[in-house]
């Protein structure tokens, strides 16, 4: 008898702590994944800005060699 009330007081005592802790690991688990989120879409947004400035200096290079050209021509 006595070793069933000490289980049973045993699992009163580790099951609640068993589900926190699941808990709090699962928690801290989506928030490591939100924060990785945040970094991938902010390099993204670098690469993409990256992107869209070498597009302009080309824009630009190829609109002053057309104006180059037009200024040789006769």
């Amino acid at each position: 008898m006595n070793g069933a009330v000490a289980l049973l007081i045993a699992l009163a005592v580790i099951l609640p702590a068993a589900c926190f802790g699941t808990a709090f690991f699962m928690e801290r688990a989506e928030e490591r994944e939100e924060e990785r989120n945040k970094r991938v879409r902010l390099v993204n947004e670098a690469i993409q800005r990256d992107i869209e400035a070498k597009r302009r200096k080309q824009n630009t290079m190829r609109e002053m060699r057309d104006v180059a050209r037009n200024y040789r021509r006769p």
